[in-house]
């Protein structure tokens, strides 16, 4: 199944299963908030990543202190 995301600029916005008009055809690795990169490449970008990581290590401090 085909999966396309509506972009702002080199930020996926919107994902659709339905091909729309303005939307591009993407990878299924690709989800709303990834960046794309100069190459064409999708990831998150560095800020969206250190606040995962941020909030994974406080659930992390929770388990480990019970």
């Amino acid at each position: 199944m085909a999966k396309y995301a509506l972009m702002n600029g080199d930020i996926v916005d919107t994902i659709s299963y339905v091909p729309q008009e303005g939307f591009v055809e993407v990878a299924d690795t690709v989800f709303a908030d990834m960046v794309r990169d100069g190459d064409g490449n999708f990831d998150y970008s560095d800020e969206k990543k250190a606040v995962d990581n941020d909030a994974n290590q406080a659930i992390q401090d929770r388990i480990t202190d019970r």
